[in-house]
């Protein structure tokens, strides 16, 4: 039981410092002990105070332990119960759940290294050709870091390097917003573009995908551009795809945590 009793550990220093940290301080957490006695087959409960402010003892709470897998971008999340007895947030873990969190928190380090070598991703490249979009717009990409990718009829701006990485996260997933052209398309005439876009993940499995509804923009740089806010619920290797007006535009990217 060693090897669970220093994850344990790890995952309440984990707790300790994630929730000030998210919460700008309001409030503290503090534990009663960590656990002496850990024994197969027993679950392993955790009595912990949160205190406003670090002060007051506050039952309006509804704590809960995360743990992240930085590999896949996957969370799992266990709730804390109040203790009767105390009406203080209780957390008990099985001894089946603090295996399936050894193997879950285990799996950037013990397997990511094989799934690297079992999959690479095919990110999209800039084509031997170059594409030059029509005027208006300009012929070359206006960021040195991406180019123009797909044909007249849409297209797209791609990263060089293929990643998308640095996106804003919430319990959905990653958010990116993505840009698209046709030619003659005015951000004017056509507020609200009929385009819709999917995903799918090429190096493993996911949750479902969310795109929103599509809509206009206009910036000197970019001239009139179709936008659409797409949510990616995991990090990994992700093929997308944009329909519009009887086209069909995909390309392969690595969204990274």
């Amino acid at each position: 039981m060693t090897r669970k009793f220093i994850i344990l550990v790890g995952l309440l220093a984990l707790l300790f410092t994630a929730v000030p940290v998210l919460a700008g301080g309001w409030v503290v957490i503090t534990l009663d002990s960590l656990p002496e006695d850990l024994q197969a087959d027993r679950p392993v409960a955790i009595s912990f105070m949160v205190r406003h402010h670090g002060k007051e003892p506050t039952h309006d709470v509804s704590p809960f332990l995360t743990a992240t897998n930085k590999a896949t971008g996957e969370e799992i999340r266990i709730a804390a119960e109040k203790a009767p007895e105390t009406n203080m947030p209780n957390l008990e873990l099985s001894d089946i759940e603090i295996e399936a969190l050894i193997a879950f928190l285990s799996a950037p380090y013990e397997t990511g290294k094989a799934a690297d070598q079992t999959h690479t991703c095919a990110i999209t490249q800039p084509p031997n050709q170059p594409f030059n979009p029509p005027a208006p717009y300009s012929p070359g990409s206006p960021y040195e870091d991406h180019f123009w990718y797909g044909s007249e009829k849409l297209w797209t701006l791609l990263p060089f390097d293929g990643l998308w990485r640095d996106l804003p996260r919430d319990e959905a997933g990653f958010g990116q917003k993505v840009f698209w052209w046709r030619e003659g398309y005015d951000w004017r005439e056509e507020p609200l573009p009929t385009l819709t876009v999917t995903a799918r993940r090429l190096d493993g499995t996911a949750p479902s995908f969310e795109s929103s509804e599509a809509t206009n923009g206009f910036h000197p740089d970019l001239d009139s551009f179709m936008l659409t806010g797409v949510t990616i619920p995991t990090a990994g290797c992700w093929q997308i795809t944009a329909q519009h007006q009887g086209q069909e535009l995909s390309f392969i990217v690595q969204v990274s945590p």
